[in-house]
């Protein structure tokens, strides 16, 4: 069975080129560009001629099937067939990447495409490639147009509802939303929850008292004595606690000055 990713070299006298896809190389084979005495390899040392490649003849004569409906002694038609499957493997999208050849050598009344044929000459797999890109890229083209035409026609028509929408609709009054910033109560005693964020609680008796959730960001606590206070949960970021007494408080998963979460056994100290 043939393996269509293979890469071949092609060596004609002295010059070796390549290496080439083995579906570009079968299309030379079709349009005469490698010749019976040129030489494929696989891996650029060991050389055989295209007679003794019997698998990539037969992959070969597949691209030019002319079988089917008309007799196999239909010669005119068969012939017809193979010119038409030429033709088409010949196609150009770009101009011939091989570049005009020389002017002066091609003399008046003489075919420019006599002398060295073009179809005769390999083609550079970078050049095959470009046409089989632009090949893809113009059938995208096509369908990106069709499709987002039918996507503009559609939002001209939701503006246009929009639009009759906001002309034959009475206004709507707006409501006024105001921002409601809650205050700060520093005088709430100490309780459970309790939000004591941005006061002052520097020097407090707040022994053994319940804080557990309790948001103190950026509280002062400054030599606070907070011995034996239960602050699970408590958030504690960016608050000062130089001095503050913290033996035996229970800190478990509560929110540290550095913003980091303390460990659910911290005790006294968050870990």
């Amino acid at each position: 069975m043939m393996e269509n990713y293979r890469l071949w070299y092609i060596r004609r006298g002295e010059q070796v080129q390549g290496p080439f896809p083995e579906a570009l190389i079968c299309r030379y084979i079709v349009l005469g560009r490698i010749r019976d005495d040129d030489a494929l390899s696989l891996d650029g040392h060991y050389w055989r001629q295209l007679h003794e490649l019997p698998e990539l003849i037969e992959e070969t004569r597949a691209l030019t099937d002319v079988t089917g409906s008309a007799s196999e002694d239909d010669v005119n038609w068969r012939e017809e067939r193979a010119k038409a499957a030429l033709r088409w493997l010949d196609d150009r999208k770009s101009p011939d990447p091989r570049g005009a050849r020389d002017e002066a050598k091609v003399t008046d009344g003489q075919d420019r495409r006599a002398g060295v044929e073009r179809r005769l000459t390999p083609e550079a797999v970078e050049h095959h490639v470009y046409r089989e890109n632009r090949a893809l890229f113009e059938a995208w083209n096509r369908m990106r147009q069709q499709r987002y035409g039918w996507a503009a026609a559609f939002v001209s028509l939701f503006a246009l509802l929009v639009l009759g929408a906001a002309m034959f609709m009475q206004p709507v009054r707006p409501v006024k939303v105001g921002l409601n910033i809650h205050k700060v109560d520093c005088t709430i005693p100490a309780a459970r929850g309790v939000d004591w964020s941005g006061c002052s609680k520097d020097g407090e008796l707040l022994v053994g008292v319940d804080l557990r959730g309790a948001e103190l960001l950026g509280t002062s606590l400054k030599s606070a004595r907070l011995r034996y206070a239960d602050m699970t949960q408590a958030n504690l970021e960016r608050a000062n606690l130089a001095g503050a007494d913290l033996t035996g408080a229970r800190l478990g998963s509560a929110v540290w000055v550095d913003g980091r979460v303390c460990a659910a056994d911290s005790i006294g100290v968050c870990k």
